[in-house]
């Protein structure tokens, strides 16, 4: 790990005739809102060809996410539309937003599971600002790991819009992790109109 705050032995060793030792990780102060993380793999030299090998960790504390309304979600992904709750991140210096699980109400026969959100960020004047680069929706890919919806500022596919109440949200579809990279895969477009509890102009 590259981790200030979580640490561990530098190995441990299996008593003779045991298949189980235990590795005890620390974990210090957590800044809420950070994500920290770490590997625990066996020496390559005592891997056993038919099992898992390595283990990856990750620690986070969550924010405080408050109601902020409601909103109906029309989604180009789904080709369905659905009313999804809207909440804010209380202990984060800004504006700091998340769709609650949205692909789980649009379609869940591919997402069967709350907990997949889709965040983003307003001004000051709760104008749209920015999304998170990857944010996983919960669905399986076929090609490998999870579909994502990717956003970068700096791409020209890419934008964040308002008009009212009703906000729209320009990306891609990407696959992965697969080999600890993404492959983009589609062009996205998602649609939300706020219309319970959204901030005014």
């Amino acid at each position: 790990t590259d981790s200030e705050v979580l640490s561990g032995p530098a190995s441990v060793t299996f008593s003779e005739g045991s298949n189980v030792a235990e590795y005890i990780i620390s974990v210090g102060d957590v800044t809420i809102g950070s994500t920290e993380t770490a590997s625990v793999a066996f020496d390559e030299n005592s891997v056993s060809p038919s099992g898992k090998s390595s283990f990856d960790l990750t620690v986070k504390v969550d924010y405080t996410w408050e109601n902020a309304g409601t909103c109906v979600m029309y989604s180009d992904w789904a080709g369905t539309k659905a009313t999804v709750a809207i909440q804010k991140a209380a202990e984060y210096n800004g504006n700091l937003y998340r769709l609650n699980s949205p692909y789980y109400y649009l379609e869940p026969s591919y997402c069967p599971n709350p907990g997949y959100h889709i965040q983003f960020y307003l001004d000051d004047n709760y104008e749209p600002l920015d999304l998170p680069r990857f944010q996983n929706i919960g669905e399986t890919s076929s090609n490998g790991g999870y579909w994502t919806f990717y956003y970068n500022a700096a791409a020209s596919y890419c934008s964040f819009t308002r008009e009212g109440t009703m906000f729209t949200i320009n990306g891609a579809w990407a696959y992965g992790p697969v080999d600890g990279s993404y492959s983009l895969a589609y062009y996205a477009t998602e649609i939300f109109d706020w219309v319970e509890g959204c901030p005014s102009k």
